[in-house]
């Protein structure tokens, strides 16, 4: 029966992916979402409810509860109702013991789709085991895997000198400094095994690329005395590395590959060539360029040395990423006067605003499992990262950081394996 459930589980995912329910507002208590294809999103109904016969152990249950509703909102796979009677799905928090419970989920029609083993309902790992539950409950149902335990490191600044690199999880816990040098330290991105990322720092001497590695806690230098660095784009396998490099005002795109010191010149303009981002599978480069006479993204076939341009409308438009399939790409733009994040297909047929906010909001990123996205948003001068559902709804802030504190250039993997404490 779980077998059935599952496929018709992935089968109402795909369609509403495609289909969606047209002119919804996804959440009315946020005016700058701007809903494309329909409140539902590939989104399932799940109802949460309790069962426990003691008072204490009801207490700390409906605590739990409150954690599951985060987590699965959180997904981007579910919607969640207040009553079974509205929902696809109903997840029952049953007590088995005095110190410990069980999750079944069952179907609108009672059909039970998925029975966990006992969890404990205290206990110094009770976190690391809801998560692993919950992540195991997404699987089953889905066959989706979860990013609840991905990572994020951006870039932060204010309270002590430089810019300081911090990785963080994606509900903005667990903070740590990896690089706090008091230099200039931007543009993290990292490597596909996660093991490494690469930034760009911007010192006294000039500029060099970065990398750092979590094996030791260093960073070293990569790439230097090449000309003005402004980043990189690492391809999924991680051999190839694509960087924009600037000499006399002009910068140009560069390829550099895994065990050659040659790099490849891959743009000749006079224009400014920047903002890579390469493919997945290392075939397509995206950038931004004023080569026009407006700043637009265009994208480069690798294979045969075809470029053309992608965007049209407006005059500014930036920091185009590909999503892990290759088969879509989010950027910045701007119009009225303000960045706003739109999306766009691979062939930049389909092109969607996603935000429309009075604040201006910049520098996308794709989840790694292609449902959410991270954004800088401007707010009374300050930058604070942001999240958002692929259809613009859900939007969050990522930490609490306070005043004189901003944040940037965010970078988002699933790959990085976090300690087993956390």
């Amino acid at each position: 029966m779980i077998k059935k459930w599952k496929r018709l589980i992935v089968l109402l995912l795909g369609l509403n992916l495609l289909l969606g329910e047209a002119n919804l507002w996804a959440e009315q208590d946020d005016p700058d979402i701007i809903d494309i294809w329909g409140s539902n999103f590939g989104r399932l109904s799940i109802a949460l409810e309790v069962e426990t016969q003691g008072q204490k152990q009801r207490v700390e249950l409906l605590k739990l509860k409150k954690t599951f509703q985060n987590y699965l909102r959180w997904s981007g796979l579910f919607d969640l109702k207040k009553t079974s009677l509205e929902a696809d799905l109903i997840l029952t928090l049953r007590t088995t013991s005095p110190t410990s419970f069980q999750a079944i989920v069952r179907s609108a029609e009672d059909s039970e789709l998925y029975q966990s083993q006992r969890v404990p309902l205290w206990g110094k790992r009770r976190e690391h085991s809801i998560t692993e539950l919950v992540e195991e409950i997404i699987y089953q149902l889905t066959g989706q895997k979860s990013i609840l335990r991905s990572a994020v490191v951006f870039v932060e600044k204010g309270g002590s000198k430089g810019y300081r690199l911090v990785l963080t999880d994606p509900f903005g816990k667990h903070r740590r400094v990896l690089v706090n040098d008091g230099e200039l330290n931007l543009l993290p991105r990292w490597k596909g095994d996660a093991r490494s990322f690469l930034y760009t720092s911007l010192r006294r001497l000039g500029s060099q690329l970065m990398r750092y590695d979590f094996s030791n806690g260093t960073s070293k230098v990569l790439i230097q005395n090449e000309g003005t660095l402004s980043g990189g784009s690492w391809n999924a396998e991680g051999d190839k590395l694509v960087v924009s490099l600037a000499n006399q005002g002009n910068s140009d795109l560069f390829l550099f590959r895994r065990g050659s010191k040659k790099k490849e010149r891959l743009t000749f303009r006079s224009s400014i060539e920047s903002n890579p981002s390469l493919s997945p599978d290392g075939t397509r480069l995206l950038f931004a360029s004023d080569r026009s006479g407006s700043i637009q993204i265009y994208q480069r076939n690798l294979l045969t040395g075809e470029t053309y341009r992608m965007t049209f409308e407006g005059n500014y438009n930036v920091e185009p990423r590909w999503s892990l399939d290759g088969n879509y790409i989010v950027y910045a733009g701007i119009k009225k006067g303000k960045f706003q994040i739109f999306f766009m297909d691979k062939d930049g047929i389909v092109v969607r605003q996603l935000t429309d906010s009075q604040f201006s909001s910049e520098q996308p990123v794709w989840s790694p499992d292609g449902r959410q996205i991270m954004y800088l948003r401007k707010i009374r001068g300050e930058q604070k990262l942001f999240i958002m559902r692929i259809d613009g709804s859900f939007k969050r802030r990522l930490t609490n950081s306070g005043r004189g504190i901003s944040e940037f250039n965010p970078a988002w993997t699933a790959a990085y394996k976090w300690p087993a404490a956390q």
